[in-house]
């Protein structure tokens, strides 16, 4: 039986998910998971169009309340789906188990498939599938409407954050900061 997950505990486990503008050096700090430029959806679309910091949870709510974003219905569903490998690569890194070589490849190659090689920025590809992803993590996180879903979104999340780590040139500034 399913039970309604509180606050505290919805805190606990999106830690890793924190606001990368609290650590010391803002960009490329491996140890986030940033949401690229670029990557837009319904609910930055009510954000730029209110005025005021004390009603931001109320918009997101009334987004929320009024548009079903819910791409992913089930972890099941999303086991399943074409994110399923993403997602298993992903609970491995979050349990800080060993990937193998081919978990390995899979990141870094499914990553490469959403940018552009020349200039390393998302394509049209990579813009539409962060999108699904950021705006269905928001929803699961504004709605609490189920905590498995929102995990699983966490978890591609991390999955395609190490591809991203493999595809960036690293130099001292990346070394230093993680």
């Amino acid at each position: 039986m399913l039970t309604k997950n509180d606050a505290s505990q919805t805190l606990f486990r999106i830690v890793s998910l924190r606001n990368p503008q609290l650590t010391e050096i803002k960009t490329r700090n491996l140890g986030f998971i940033q949401r690229p430029k670029g990557v837009t959806g319904i609910f930055d679309e009510a954000m730029n169009t209110s005025a005021t910091q004390s009603s931001r949870m109320n918009i997101l709510t009334s987004v929320a309340s009024t548009t079903n974003t819910t791409d992913f219905a089930t972890e099941t569903e999303i086991e399943s789906g074409s994110f399923g490998k993403s997602l298993i690569i992903g609970r491995k890194i979050s349990k800080k188990e060993t990937l193998n070589a081919e978990e390995w490849k899979y990141t870094k190659e499914y990553y490469a498939k959403l940018i552009d090689t020349k200039n390393k920025e998302l394509n049209k590809l990579g813009l539409a599938e962060l999108t699904i992803l950021w705006d269905n993590l928001i929803y699961q996180v504004v709605t609490q409407k189920d905590f498995y879903v929102k995990e699983a979104i966490s978890h591609i999340l991390k999955a395609i954050h190490l591809g991203f780590a493999q595809n960036i040139e690293i130099d001292e500034d990346i070394i230093k900061a993680n």
